[in-house]
This record gives structure tokens, sequence and C-alpha cells, in this order.
């Protein structure tokens, strides 16, 4: 009696939220490309032991991923609580993990009370969904699950920003690539995450598992301690110096590990997909192949200069990964509220910054774009940025390359 007023209290904290509020903050923790991914690298474990283990070396870190899962678990548990059910940790979560990686989008509530029903294998009805509803409300009263829920909360009420017009790319960037290196196996999942990608999410998860498991492998059996993947627009190689092997292998083998599972399910439910093997100056390179363009690199190359009056500042927006080309949007710079305008030691900073970039590789460049000249202040760091660069010509070899919105729709 006791437990229920408790549960009755604490679900009167947030009655501020009414069921839509609820139902988007648990879509929201669905449909996170990072607790997706989390899941993907956990549950390509195979067996619950395997999953266990991972979720162990998970809590050291106490991330917002293994904190999702502990949340979910903690509402299925309650809720077996109030309908008076035995809960099988096991049965369940492992149920939820498949459900999650392979539903497409939990975009309504109808698909929320799905996944539910697959999970626990019975049929949710109203009641049970507005029961499993304030479970989730009461389990985020929980001091450890309070940021999450603020942090889900804060991202309803964001607006997304507006893709801008980066159609410019087509001409200068062509055969743009990224290649990413792992000190940490583990994160290779979860650095594949903002890879813009047209494939649809149900084909994205499964080849995301395939390259987990082939870097698991590559890492415990093959004694690999270097891995790295590289991205093209209709590609995607994994390269490792482990033992050599041919993960195109596990195609003849029978069912049983994670890696033969994954390859599997590629050849069976994707068999449009091409994929090829081959062992090149003692490294084992894996090979995916799509025939058409499914990745935009370009999107992730993008350096951003939040300040050109003091201190150039450089933030490169996907950190993890090296690409043969890279980006300055001028007018994202101008737009930032906290703009002051361009100095010429700031942009001299700036060059020196791009100089060290590129100085590693002999094909690397860097575009800086201008759009809309007829804002005084883009125009003003064009003229600017142009003066500096021809002090630098001899040094940067035209690696540096200026285009204006005029220039780039000739």
């Amino acid at each position: 009696m006791i437990e229920a007023r408790f549960f009755l209290k604490e679900t009167r904290k947030l009655k501020g939220q009414n069921s839509m509020n609820i139902w988007k903050a648990i879509s929201t923790l669905l449909n996170n490309p990072n607790f997706i991914s989390f899941v993907i690298s956990i549950e390509a474990g195979a067996t619950w032991d395997m999953i266990k283990k991972t979720m162990l070396k998970a809590s050291e870190d106490v991330s917002d991923e293994y904190l999702t899962y502990q949340l979910f678990a903690d509402i299925f548990n309650r809720f077996y609580m109030e309908k008076e059910y035995a809960f099988d940790e096991k049965l369940v979560m492992s149920s939820f993990l498949e459900q999650v990686r392979s539903i497409e989008n939990v975009s309504t509530r109808e698909i929320t009370r799905q996944l539910l029903s697959s999970t626990m294998r019975i049929e949710v009805n109203d009641e049970d969904f507005f029961i499993w509803e304030k479970c989730f409300i009461h389990v985020c009263t929980r001091d450890k699950y309070q940021l999450i829920y603020r942090k889900v909360m804060l991202e309803q009420q964001m607006k997304p920003e507006k893709t801008p017009d980066n159609s410019w790319m087509k001409k200068y960037m062509k055969g743009n690539c990224c290649t990413i290196n792992f000190k940490v196996f583990e994160k290779a999942i979860p650095s594949l995450e903002n890879i813009c990608t047209s494939l649809e999410k149900r084909v994205w998860n499964d080849i995301k598992v395939l390259i987990w498991e082939i870097i698991y492998n590559a890492q415990k059996h093959g004694k690999a301690d270097q891995c790295r993947l590289k991205i093209d627009e209709n590609a995607i190689t994994i390269i490792d110096n482990g033992v050599r092997y041919s993960p195109l292998d596990l195609k003849a083998k029978e069912i049983s590990g994670g890696g033969s599972i994954a390859m599997h399910k590629i050849c069976y439910d994707y068999p449009e997909i091409e994929m090829e093997a081959s062992y090149e100056k003692n490294e084992n390179v894996f090979r995916i192949k799509f025939d058409d363009a499914v990745f935009d690199v370009n999107q992730l190359s993008e350096i951003r200069v939040p300040d050109l009056m003091l201190v150039t500042n450089i933030e490169y927006l996907y950190p993890d990964g090296e690409f043969k080309y890279y980006f300055i949007d001028i007018g994202r710079t101008v737009k930032n509220k906290r703009f002051l305008g361009a100095s010429y030691s700031a942009l001299h900073q700036l060059l020196e910054a791009l100089e060290e970039k590129i100085r590693s590789e002999a094909q690397r460049k860097v575009f800086i774009y201008f759009s809309n000249l007829q804002d005084d202040r883009v125009e003003d760091i064009y003229k600017r940025l142009n003066e500096c660069l021809h002090r630098w010509k001899n040094r940067l070899e035209e690696r540096i390359v200026v285009i204006s919105e005029d220039v780039s729709r000739r």
C-alpha cells in the first residue's frame, strides 16, 4: 500500500507532462542514433552472457547510452511489478535490444505500442500503455535518470537547424573520402552514427552490425591492434593489421557465432550489396560496395570557425575522421550572434591552422565558401582573406581554395 501511494505521488510530480509529451520523450530516446549504435554494439555479442559482460564494461563509463538502457530495464521491471508478472531480464531485454535495432523509426504511438508488445510478447492495450507511461514517469524521477530526462525534454523544445544548400560541393569536392582510425575498437560503431547516408535505417543498422562483427573478430581472433574505416560515396572499407583472413569465408560456414549470423543476413536480405575481400600490404581489406552514391561524406567535412576577430577557434564537425577535402562556410560564421567581424590576425591564424591540417596529406584541400557577397560583412571577409592568401600563395600551393556563390553556379 505504501509503495502504491509512493507511485501515485511520484506520478503527480510530472502530471504537467501530458500523454503526448511522454510518448515523444520515449520516442526521442528510442530514436537516438547514439543509443541505437550502443544497442548494435552490445547486441553483437550474440549471447546474453556476452551482452552482460559488455554492459558491465559500459557501466564503468556511465555513458548516456548505458543509462538509457538501464532506464528502460527499470521501466520494464516496474511495469511487470504493476501487472504482477515475473520479470525475466534476459528474456525481456534481449528482445528489447532486438526490437530497437530492427524497427525503422519509432515515429508513432502505435509503433511504440508494437515495440512494447513484441518485446514483452503480450498484446499491449490502451490500459497497459497508460500503465507503461506511468512507469516511465516514475522511473524518470529517480536521481540517476534526471539528467537523461532533462536532455530529452530540452531536445523536444529545440527547432532543427535548416539544412544548408551544399550543391556546390558536387562540382568541387567530387571524390571526397573519410578515413577513421580506431585506437579503441569499441568506438567503431558510435563513430559511424553521424555519417550521412541515404540507406534505409534497417539496412544501415544491419551493415553496422556486420562491420562491428568484422572489427571484433579482427581484434579477438586476428590479434589486430590497428583498424581503420574508409568511407567513399558508394563504399565502406574495413582495414586491419591482424592475421590474414577473409570475412567472406563466413558465407560458407554454418550459422553459429555473431559474425556468421551478420554475414548471412546481409547475403540473404540484401543480395544486391556487393562485398569483396583482399590482403594488401600485410593488411586485411574488406569492402562493402553499392551501385549508387549512398554516403554524403562532404556534409561531415565541415570546419567551423565561430570567431574571426579575436582568436580563431577551429571546430571540426566530425573530428573522428580525416578527409580528403574539407570546407568552411563563412556564411555560417557571419550568422553567429557573437560575430564581431574579421581581423587580419585571426585570418592568419586560420590559414596557419589549415596549412598544418593539409600538410600531412598531399592531395588534401580546404574549400572556403562564401555565399551572399551582397552582405557587407561577407564581402569584407572575402576581400581580407584573399589579401592574406595572396601572401601565402607559394606556401599553400593552391590547396586552400576560395569559392564564392557566384563562381560555384557557373
